[in-house]
């Protein structure tokens, strides 16, 4: 099974729009590292629906959060150096 790449250690602040569909990155190869840019192409790996919620979300780069695409707090702990390594 593939896995998600770490693409950050903060969480992405992004301004949405409640009730817009959003596609979440969850391979971790997306240039911005929240949302899908279709860097996933050639993995199994594929983005994720989400509506937002509010107008301003917190989004997981670090791909462990158990509350995905929404951060949880799982990169605490993480450095630079874990960017790029598998989540």
């Amino acid at each position: 099974m593939e896995k998600a790449l770490i693409a950050g250690i903060v969480p992405a602040k992004l301004d949405t729009e409640v009730g817009k569909k959003y596609m979440y990155c969850t391979c971790g190869r997306s240039k911005n590292g929240a949302l899908c840019d279709g860097s996933h192409a050639g993995t199994k790996l594929r983005p994720r629906a989400f509506t937002a919620q509010r107008e301003r979300s917190v989004i997981c780069t670090c791909k462990k959060s158990a509350e995905a695409p929404f951060c949880s707090g799982s990169h605490r702990g993480l450095s630079k150096a874990d960017i790029g390594k598998i989540a």
